[in-house]
């Protein structure tokens, strides 16, 4: 049995906040994409569910994109997952925002 040869020239690691922050992320990114998608589905109307969805997701992404910049700050880590973090969460951010700019700007 031929023996493996790994070689690793770094200490650097993945940081568990930046995991942390991508997950959350990605769980804001799904939650708004649902509520759009059930709300469409329901003729434009949002019930009360979806609205406290977004703002669950308004949270998760906030303290996602704190966590982002935290992991970013880091010395000696890998920056994979904290960069995506802090993507993801600021497409939710942006993505609230345009639903509540455009819900004063269009109202029915």
């Amino acid at each position: 049995m031929a023996k493996r040869r790994n070689y690793k020239f770094t200490n650097r690691n993945f940081s568990l906040i930046s995991i942390m922050s991508a997950i959350w992320g990605m769980i804001s990114l799904l939650a708004l994409i649902m509520t759009v998608v059930m709300s469409f589905l329901q003729g434009g109307t949002a019930n009360l569910r979806y609205g406290l969805t977004c703002i669950l997701a308004l949270l998760f992404s906030g303290a996602g994109l704190w966590l982002g910049i935290k992991a970013r700050r880091e010395p000696e880590k890998f920056y994979l997952y904290a960069d995506m973090g802090i993507v993801l969460n600021a497409i939710c951010l942006l993505f609230l925002v345009a639903i509540v700019v455009l819900g004063i700007v269009f109202p029915r």
